[in-house]
């Protein structure tokens, strides 16, 4: 047999391999750890590791540029504009939803909290509680996110999103320059302590809200590697796979 003839099927391994190829940009998001945690000029967090989870679900794919960090607004508008391919755990809003393709199952669920300070004994269950409170009932949110617009959509409230980073938002609320923090429970109990507040603060014992987190690809991402990807997470859920990572990075 000639050597041509023992190359052809590597050959066509190798075409087969490359045609299933595909290349996911992405960026990692300021100030949302643990989804992306930025340290000593390397991100890791539990985005880094649902990207390399999928990669390994479909070694096809590969998520590139996730050590790079901008605002999540401007990663926003960079998928928009087709300059980037996937942003990690965002939520439902009316804007995202008519311009990127949402991935369902969802990466994984988030209640959200109204923090207040451990001497303020004021319980809320509901919104419109927060919003019969008035000016004296000021929620603080972290400027450039998803929650302001969250916020904003609602009406009634009375916001403050002038704080960038979460622990600017936490010693802000132990100061009481704000009435309530309107914070994720993913990850907080790391972020209290990192502020130097977890004694000052006050963790509620219910959520005011709950919401799954998603997986947003750019509408200009080919059909067959939005499926590839779908398929992919849909794995990752069924086998726990997401669940285990979501417990790794909870109280980090």
């Amino acid at each position: 047999m000639s050597p041509l003839r023992h190359a052809a099927p590597l050959l066509a391994l190798l075409l087969s391999t490359l045609a299933l190829a595909a290349d996911l940009r992405t960026v990692a998001q300021d100030a949302t750890e643990p989804k992306f945690v930025i340290a000593g000029g390397k991100v890791t967090g539990l985005c880094i590791d649902i990207y390399r989870a999928i990669e390994k679900a479909d070694p096809g794919l590969r998520f590139t540029g996730d050590q790079a960090a901008m605002p999540l607004a401007r990663a926003e508008s960079e998928m928009a504009a087709g300059n980037i391919d996937a942003n990690c755990g965002l939520v439902h809003n009316k804007e995202r939803d008519q311009a990127y393709v949402f991935i369902d199952p969802p990466l994984f669920p988030v209640d959200y909290l109204l923090l207040t300070r451990r001497d303020d004994p004021i319980e809320v269950a509901s919104w419109d509680e927060v919003r019969k409170l008035g000016a004296k009932g000021q929620v603080l949110v972290n400027a450039g996110t998803g929650q302001v617009k969250r916020l904003e959509d609602m009406g009634g409230l009375t916001i403050d999103a002038s704080a960038k980073l979460p622990q600017q938002n936490l010693q802000k609320l132990a100061s009481g320059r704000g009435r309530f923090y309107y914070v994720r429970s993913l990850g907080l109990r790391g972020e209290l302590k990192r502020a130097g507040v977890a004694d000052q603060l006050r963790i509620p014992s219910r959520a005011i809200e709950s919401t799954p987190f998603h997986l947003l690809l750019g509408k200009h991402v080919p059909k067959d590697v939005v499926e590839r990807v779908r398929k992919a997470v849909a794995q990752l859920a069924a086998s726990g796979e997401l669940a285990r990572l979501l417990d790794k990075w909870d109280d980090q």
